[in-house]
C-alpha cells in the first residue's frame, strides 16, 4: 500500500477498466460496514472492477489517517486491495477533493471520469452490473 496517495497514478495503472474508490474513515462504523462489504463481495465484479480503498480519517473525524491506521485497518478488515491515505506534509487533501469521507465512486480508467457516484457502497453496488463490459 501506499501512504502518500496519489490516486490518478493508482487508478491508471489498475488491471480493470474500472475502479472503485472507496473512502472512508478509521473511526466510522459504516465505513468499516462498506469495506467489510467490498472484500466479501469483490469478486462478483473483478472482472471489470478494480478496488482502492482511501482512508481521509484516522480514528478520530477531521483527524487524517495515519500509517498505523491503515496496518489496522488492513489486518482488521482483511482488505486484499489497494489501500491509501493522504500524503502527511497535505493531511486531509483527499476529503478536500473527494468530499464525504463516506462514499464511492466508480472511475472509468482510461478517462479518469467519475461514472457513478454514491453516498455508501451498498447504494452503489446495483449500478456496478452495468459498467461490465459485453461478455464480461
Amino acid at each position: 500500500f501506499a501512504l502518500h496517495i496519489d490516486l490518478h497514478a493508482l487508478i491508471q495503472s489498475a488491471p480493470t477498466p474500472h475502479v472503485l474508490v472507496l473512502l472512508g474513515g478509521a473511526w466510522c462504523p459504516s465505513c468499516k460496514l462498506s469495506t467489510n462489504f467490498a472484500v466479501k463481495n469483490e469478486a462478483e465484479v473483478a472482472s471489470h472492477v478494480t478496488f482502492v480503498n482511501v482512508l481521509i480519517e484516522g480514528d478520530t473525524p477531521k483527524l487524517p489517517a495515519r500509517k498505523s491506521h491503515l496496518d489496522d485497518w488492513i489486518k482488521k478488515q482483511k482488505v486484499p486491495f489497494a489501500i491509501v491515505a493522504d500524503g502527511y506534509e497535505s493531511p486531509l487533501a483527499a476529503r478536500k477533493a473527494l468530499g464525504l469521507r463516506e462514499s464511492a465512486m466508480l472511475v472509468e480508467r482510461a478517462t479518469g471520469h467519475v461514472l457513478a457516484r454514491a453516498e455508501t457502497l451498498a447504494k452503489l453496488w446495483p449500478k456496478l452490473a452495468g459498467f461490465a463490459p459485453p461478455g464480461g
